[in-house]
């Protein structure tokens, strides 16, 4: 099984930004929480913090890979 895990984790690393030029956030692990506004680009990301900072103050929603308030 951990073979399967890490010759997935190759495959979706090889891609790379190929397609949009950002990550897809679907496909991050959860030790790539520094890709997250890749993921958004900025304009995106800055709204949905602007959301949840609005939404959840607390950050109780923060397990995984997170959009900070």
């Amino acid at each position: 099984m951990a073979q399967i895990t890490k010759a997935t984790q190759q495959a979706f690393a090889s891609f790379g930004d190929t397609y949009t030029g950002e990550a897809y956030y679907n496909f991050l692990r959860g030790d790539e929480q520094q890709r997250v506004t890749r993921a958004f680009g900025d304009a995106k990301h800055g709204r949905l913090r602007e959301i949840k900072g609005r939404f959840d103050p607390a950050n109780a929603f923060h397990l995984n890979l997170n959009i900070e308030p």
